[in-house]
Parts: structure tokens; sequence; C-alpha cells
């Protein structure tokens, strides 16, 4: 995910690059930015990052962790969005099942860790070759999923840490006659535009978008009139669980 900075009114993106982000300093210090909405995730420039916001008091943030000196964080609630996916396949008969995800990125890392993390809770196996890591995007989700389906023993149900992700694996899954969801079931993540539109359409969580941007906004503008600079702290807005036909009863 790239970063950008937005500055009395115009977008600044990083591409996720530390050293473009330091670039940007001089940019805000110049626009006098009343307040900044910080998207997405510096790899490894938190510190860098700091420097960035360093002159500008009201700071809020989007999809990300927490970070002490940058203001509060609006996400969705990744952990109820796991829960609600996974409770949706259990009840589907699903016992066994994968999750495909990418690195670095802060939400696919919470959504990996509440996967992990509710399987025990209910008392699901966890097998570490049914998790697989890889790039982001389409491109991501064919390869892992691939991965998965060379395996002897495979999972019945996929979850995928976003819809991006979700569609490439079920363009693989196509390529080796793999039906979906009579053979596998597959469940993304955000609720894009294109998920509805798939082939078959796709089961997903839903991105609170508006409720987030909402958040987001009121945040920004009462921190503006406040002498106070904000505090640390993350606000999670509840996904909702969107069902549609890439998941199915387990017939394994």
């Amino acid at each position: 995910m790239s970063k950008q900075i937005t500055a009395g009114g115009a977008k600044i993106n990083a591409q996720s690059d530390p050293r473009e982000a330091l670039e940007m300093k001089d940019v805000l210090d110049t626009r006098h930015a009343d307040g900044l909405i910080i998207i997405g995730d510096l790899l490894n420039g938190q510190e860098e990052l700091r420097q960035v916001v360093s002159m500008n008091r009201a700071v809020v943030s989007l999809f990300r962790k927490p970070f002490p000196g940058i203001g509060p964080v609006i996400t969705v609630d990744n952990d109820r969005g796991i829960e609600l996916g996974l409770r949706h396949l259990f009840e589907l008969g699903h016992e066994k099942i994968g999750f495909l995800g990418y690195e670095w990125l802060d939400d696919t890392e919470l959504r990996q860790e509440a996967f992990q993390r509710f399987l025990k809770a209910s008392g699901k196996d966890v097998h570490p070759q049914w998790i697989q890591i890889g790039k982001g995007g389409t491109e991501g989700g064919y390869s892992t999923m691939k991965a998965i389906l060379s395996l002897d023993d495979r999972p019945t149900a996929i979850v995928a840490c976003d819809d991006l992700m979700a569609i490439g694996a079920i363009t693989a899954a196509a390529e080796a006659g793999i039906d979906i969801p009579g053979d596998m079931s597959v469940i993304g993540f955000d609720d894009i535009h294109l998920a509805r539109y798939m082939h078959p359409p796709l089961t997903t969580i839903r991105m609170p978008v508006q409720a987030i941007s909402q958040k987001v906004c009121r945040l920004l503008v009462d921190f503006i009139a406040s002498p106070q600079p904000p505090q640390t702290r993350v606000y999670k807005i509840r996904p909702e669980l969107i069902v549609r036909e890439s998941t199915g009863a387990c017939k394994g």
C-alpha cells in the first residue's frame, strides 16, 4: 500500500518509500497544512514518518498499526472480520481452512494473526502448510493458491487476506479444474467493486468505507480546533459479512 498524505487538499504519495516520505516534509511545511491524513504503511519507515508529521499537530492515520507520536488510527476491526468469515465457513461444515496473505502490510498481518488465533480458540487445527504468504494482489493470490493446490492434503476452504488475492486464487483454482465453491470455498476481505462481478461472485468481508471516512474527518476537524495534540489511540470500525456464491457447503 502506498503512503498518501493530504496537504491543503492535495495528495502526496510516497510509494511506501521512507526516503520519499522525508522529501514530503518540505512540501508539507511550505503548504502550512492544518492537518494530515496518513493512509497505509511505510516499509521500515516509522521514524521517518515521525519526522514527516513532526511539524503538524493534527494527524490521523488510516489502516496501520499505532505508533507513538503519530496520533490516532482509524481502521477496520480485522479480528471481527476474520471471525465473521470463519464462523460462516464453520456453519457450512468446513474444518480444513487455509489462509492466503502477503508480507509487511499491517492489516494483512493482523488478519493472519486473527485467523490463527480464532481457529485455535474454536478448537480447529492450524496447519502451517495451509497458510501461504506471498506477494500481494491477484498475482500473489494466484501463486499462493497454486501452492495450496499442490498439497496432497488440501483445505476445503480458503480465507484470503483481501479481495484481490481471493480473485487470483479463484483464477488459479479454475485453471486447475477446481470448482468454486463445489470443491473449495473462497472468501475475501474488503468488498471491492469487482467482487460482486466475479465468477462466481465473491463472498467477502465488507470494509465500512463510509463509516471510516466519516470518523477520520470528524476526528481531524476536532483535532485542528483543539489546543491539545491528539493521543495515540486505535478506533476500530465493525465490518460486515457479505455472502455471495464463492462459498458453499463442505463436501469433503
